[in-house]
């Protein structure tokens, strides 16, 4: 048998890996799909890299970029004898360490890589509806927009703006819609930053007067400027509310009847329900409609939207189909409904075509889908 150079080997496994994880470069992704084209020998170490991923066990272990830190120091010197500069080495190590392989996934993963046909996005703007009704579009690609006496500045996805007016027209609420498929970022008049998620709404004034009141639906992530003689109050669906000081946190609420707000840095008091909870940094409140509770959660995951990247931890299928619709901005179908209930641990990359997720998903939990009329079917 041909004796291969390992170092040519590990490289194309590694590169492998990062395309498996969702963290190759678009550079690299170019460069894997011409070796394994036009190579042998990388068309051989690209397939078995599929087969060793694929097993449970190394999918569990991928969910996360640093998981490899929670082994055991022993396990952890045995797989990773010595630091390397770069973690696609990390994970190659452990991919070689699996002992068993799957062949038939081999076979889903390969035409994935060089035959990506994914629903087209529905076309959708960022839309600014101001207090005296006037709808602007932030999708249009104007940098500056007069709005009374209120002065729109709109680039790289984000709003900030500036307001000589004193009248009604600036404390009056404004409501900020992003779409599905998109996001985007808005810097408030006392300093305050509000990152929203797809599909989410925001009402602000222009101007914050003796009081700091926002309203979100969907999912957000804020930054609250301190201002010690006004506390931020954030309202949500179902008559909830938040109210903060000077602190920063993620708030969910696309399932009004089950709303997570997550507390980054500081402290904030969350009423929901007919209960009042404080929350520190590192715990997050949980409403689900009956109770309020609290646990601690992962930030990385929490926040891994924000770099387009959701992570998944034994969810229905059905959960993760809502977060396609919402970062897609296209339709899913669950044809078969016993398919919904199937449980998915893994990860979503939005800079990916859509079909890489699905290919995956299909190996993984044994589901079928197909596209028609730019609509997701899940058989």
């Amino acid at each position: 048998m041909e004796q291969y150079n390992q170092s040519y080997t590990d490289y194309i496994r590694g590169l492998t890996v990062d395309y498996l994880t969702s963290t190759i470069e678009e550079g690299e992704l170019e460069t894997l799909r011409k070796e394994v084209k036009d190579n042998p020998e990388a068309q051989l170490a690209f397939k078995e890299t599929l087969v060793e991923y694929n097993r449970p066990e190394v999918q569990e272990f991928f969910r996360h970029i640093e998981v490899h830190n929670q082994l055991p120091e022993s396990l952890q010197s045995e797989i990773f004898p010595e630091k390397k500069k770069r973690g696609r080495t990390r994970y190659l190590l452990l991919s070689l360490a699996a002992a068993a392989l799957v062949i038939a996934f081999s076979f889903v993963w390969y035409p994935v890589l060089f035959h990506i046909s994914s629903p087209k996005q529905v076309a959708s703007q960022i839309i600014l509806k101001i207090a005296d009704g006037k709808s602007i579009s932030l999708s249009s690609g104007d940098k500056k927009i007069q709005a009374g006496g209120t002065t729109l500045f709109n680039q790289d996805s984000s709003l900030s703006y500036t307001t000589t007016n004193t009248s009604e027209e600036v404390t009056g609420m404004n409501t900020l819609t992003v779409p599905a498929g998109m996001d985007y970022k808005i810097s408030l008049s006392d300093g305050s930053k509000v990152w929203l998620n797809s599909a989410t709404t925001l009402s602000f004034p222009f101007k914050f007067t003796d009081k700091r009141v926002i309203s979100v639906s969907g999912e957000a992530f804020i930054e609250v400027a301190p201002d010690a003689d006004r506390p931020f109050t954030v309202n949500l669906p179902s008559g909830r509310s938040i109210e903060v000081l000077g602190t920063s946190f993620n708030i969910n609420s696309y399932e009004h009847t089950n709303t997570h707000i997550s507390v980054v840095t500081g402290s904030v008091k969350v009423k929901a329900d007919g209960h009042t909870l404080n929350l520190k940094q590192g715990y997050e409140a949980i409403a689900d409609g009956s109770a309020l509770k609290m646990a601690s959660f992962d930030a990385s995951d929490v926040l891994a939207w924000r770099e387009g990247k959701y992570y998944f931890n034994m969810t229905p299928l059905s959960e993760v189909c809502k977060v396609i619709s919402r970062w897609y901005g296209v339709q899913v179908i669950m044809d078969n409904p016993a398919s919904g209930a199937k449980l998915f641990t893994g990860n979503l990359n939005k800079s990916f075509p859509l079909t890489v997720f699905l290919n995956r998903t299909q190996s993984v939990i044994g589901i079928d889908y197909y596209i028609k009329d730019n609509t997701i079917h899940i058989k």
